[in-house]
């Protein structure tokens, strides 16, 4: 009788799983697919939001501006969808040194890796540019790199937006720009007391 119920555990926590799994893949970004329509001019871009993120990256970067450097530490990063359940959620960590890390709740959809990049202020706010791998979840093979380019704004102490433009580098090495774009915001992780 244990055994059954072991059996009947492990069975059900599997089945979860691969509901999961399959539910999450489901909401992955279709990169291949991406790609194509950006090829054929299918892409809609905002082109604002692209001239401001270009315009922040010419800028040469000023170390004088405190409020960039502000930006060090980790922040709760929410990335709007079309609707609130196509939403998806990141943790962003700039370093001191101008370096880069994200982990986003897209890794399980197996469509892309953890992000790394660098950072530097700006006059107003900062300039980041990071880079990750991408993957066809059908085949777990590698389809490129994205490179996402942002210029981010410190709102307040603990609160961030940013524009984004977005690239697909396919493994020859050709760079098609400006696939997408799109705002985020976050919120800084602080100690917090038990």
């Amino acid at each position: 009788m244990k055994q059954r119920i072991v059996l009947t555990v492990i069975l059900l926590a599997m089945s979860f799983g691969i509901t999961m799994t399959t539910n999450a893949q489901s909401k992955g970004v279709n990169w291949r697919r991406m790609v194509e329509s950006a090829k054929r001019g299918e892409i809609n871009i905002d082109r604002g939001m692209a001239g401001r993120v270009r315009a922040a990256h010419a800028e040469g970067a000023d170390m004088r501006n405190p409020a960039a450097s502000r930006l060090t530490g980790t922040w709760y990063v929410t990335v709007p969808g079309a609707t609130p359940d196509q939403n998806f959620y990141a943790y962003q960590t700039f370093g001191s040194d101008g370096t880069f890390v994200e982990t986003s709740s897209l890794l399980i959809t197996l469509t892309e890796g953890p992000a790394h990049g660098v950072w530097e202020p700006r006059r107003n706010g900062a300039a980041l540019t990071f880079e990750l791998f991408a993957f066809d979840p059908a085949t777990s093979t590698q389809v490129g790199r994205i490179r996402v380019r942002c210029v981010i704004r410190l709102t307040d102490a603990d609160h961030i937006t940013a524009d984004t433009v977005v690239d697909f580098i396919e493994p020859n090495g050709n760079v098609i720009p400006e696939i997408a774009t799109g705002p985020f915001t976050g919120e800084r992780v602080k100690v917090r007391p038990l």
